[in-house]
């Protein structure tokens, strides 16, 4: 797909060729978009074409890193994070509570600095509540003036940091695979796309693959499944999380056996 950019002192236009035209109104901070705009009016524009640079090429490679730290880490590791055993002390709790709290950091500081190195405006970091949920989020409405692979990046650039930061610390640090226990089912539910809490994921699979700024079905039936298989989703995956550091196996592994012990 070819992307052009018009601008001038009120608009900025990114032309999506063969899709449509998304507007950023700067002197009111709104942002629309229309499938066609008066030829006429694109002519008293600046105008420049959106190639590809050294900005994109560092960050495939760090997300092409980060999907093979996903299959070394679920695939590989998975079993010494979860099954290896550790001195059972207050230390380690402390430890990897302050480890998800640096995680977070890193996440949403991921999205912030990938708007800074695409001349895009950041929004705050704000905390919200969702249900029993707090959460850390990254405004990044001013993405959508971006090409859809560069609005990619953006998104998926916290869970890409995470995915690196976690392969990192059992190569240099195997002893303390531990503290993954705590946050690496949270890059499984921050992929899903489901539109009950907007994750990552959601963000990704509506604004990259839909191509529509935003999702403002009414309320369904097919949403309120949704919404709430992952809010169970998520607080099976934190139970496991949390579980698997009390224990030496995670809550999933555990279940498991004693199904099979009911049945035998």
């Amino acid at each position: 797909m070819r992307y052009e950019k018009f601008y001038n002192k009120k608009y900025e236009i990114l032309h999506c060729q063969g899709y449509g035209y998304y507007i950023k109104d700067k002197l009111n901070n709104k942002y629309y978009f229309l499938e066609n705009i008066n030829n006429n009016y694109k002519r008293k524009l600046k105008k420049e074409y959106i190639k590809i640079n050294h900005i994109d090429i560092i960050y495939s490679i760090l997300i092409l890193l980060s999907i093979i730290s996903f299959i070394y880490l679920f695939f590989i590791k998975y079993d010494k994070i979860y099954l290896d055993n550790y001195n059972n002390s207050n230390n380690i709790y402390l430890s990897s509570i302050l480890y998800l709290f640096i995680n977070v950091i890193l996440h949403e500081l991921s999205h912030y600095l990938a708007m800074i190195f695409y001349n895009r405006k950041p929004g705050k970091i704000k905390i919200k509540r969702y249900h029993i949920f707090l959460l850390v989020v990254t405004d990044t409405t001013d993405s959508y003036i971006l090409p859809f692979y560069r609005r990619f990046v953006v998104y998926y650039a916290g869970i890409m940091i995470n995915l690196l930061v976690y392969s990192a610390t059992i190569i240099l640090y195997p002893r303390y695979a531990y503290l993954l226990r705590f946050v690496l089912w949270g890059v499984l539910y921050n992929i899903i796309p489901f539109g009950g809490l907007e994750t990552d994921g959601y963000h990704i699979f509506v604004n990259v693959f839909l191509k529509i700024n935003e999702q403002k079905d009414g309320v369904n039936l097919k949403t309120l499944i949704f919404k709430y298989f992952f809010l169970i989703f998520s607080i099976i995956a934190f139970l496991n999380s949390l579980f698997s550091l009390l224990t030496d196996e995670s809550l999933f592994n555990y279940l498991y056996c004693v199904l099979l012990n009911l049945y035998i």
